[in-house]
């Protein structure tokens, strides 16, 4: 199907672009990560864990050392936990030879809490 926002969507959105291009967003560097989780992991999906994920995002990696970046998106809380322990524990990344740019939409909106209002970068975070 073919989706065209109005005008208040479309600038909306225009000024999401504009504010990840201005942040020196490279997109030929750039994996979209977009995670489904809670209540449809119950019946509806298989989910994977955010490990299982980042194999994934290393595979690509290693086929192409340029991509460096990834956005995240989640609407599970249970995955923000993961992405934090996956952070600050690094053993991870370090084993697996990756530091990631993590980059997340302040925008996005997660369960029980309207909205997110932080942007994660460099494993750090950015308000």
């Amino acid at each position: 199907y073919f989706l065209r926002p109005d005008g208040g969507m479309a600038a909306r959105i225009h000024g999401v672009v504009d504010k990840a291009y201005d942040a020196g967003l490279e997109p030929r560097r750039t994996i979209s990560l977009m995670i489904r989780g809670s209540d449809k992991c119950l019946s509806e999906v298989t989910c994977f864990s955010f490990d299982e994920y980042m194999k994934v995002c290393n595979h690509i990696r290693a086929l192409d050392p340029k991509v460096d970046t990834i956005i995240m998106t989640t609407e599970d809380p249970d995955y923000m936990d993961e992405w934090q322990a996956y952070a600050e524990g690094g053993e991870k990344a370090v084993e697996e030879g990756f530091h990631w740019n993590f980059v997340f939409n302040d925008n996005d909106v997660h369960q029980g809490g309207g909205g997110g209002k932080y942007t994660f970068t460099n494993m750090d975070v950015v308000e």
